[in-house]
């Protein structure tokens, strides 16, 4: 079972099922993690074009280092909203493969950014996230 600052590989039916988080997997840090429900903060690779229109208006830019993530790339973790699921058990399975999650100082990083900006939570439709992810 996956736990809280574990990180996962998903495609997510968000804003639908035809959007791109639905068609290209993103990573997302579990931040809540209990069986059948979970809170999931989305991560994405860092562009050069972020620069000039970040994508979201408040995040934590994350660079590569095994000893605190999993990530390959500078990336962008998005503190704007979080993705709540309900009925559906994530396997072990969908952990990121070089470390299953972040350190605990970039975890109260995230979490303190969440909070301090007022998030929102999207509340996902667990069937639609079923039919995307086989692994589900």
């Amino acid at each position: 079972m996956i736990k809280e600052k574990d990180v996962i590989t998903l495609l997510v039916p968000y804003p639908t099922k035809e959007s791109a988080l639905a068609s290209n997997s993103h990573m997302y840090i579990c931040e809540i993690a209990n069986e059948g429900d979970a809170a999931l903060i989305k991560c994405e690779t860092f562009k050069i074009k972020f620069l000039a229109h970040p994508p979201v208006r408040s995040f934590v830019k994350e660079y590569p280092s095994i000893e605190r993530n999993p990530f390959v790339n500078p990336t962008l973790i998005d503190c704007d909203k979080d993705f709540h699921v309900t009925g559906v058990y994530i396997p072990e399975k969908l952990l990121a493969k070089r470390r299953r999650n972040i350190c605990d100082p970039l975890f109260s990083k995230v979490v303190e950014m969440l909070d301090d900006n007022g998030h929102e939570s999207e509340e996902l439709n667990p069937r639609e996230l079923m039919v995307l992810n086989a692994a589900l």
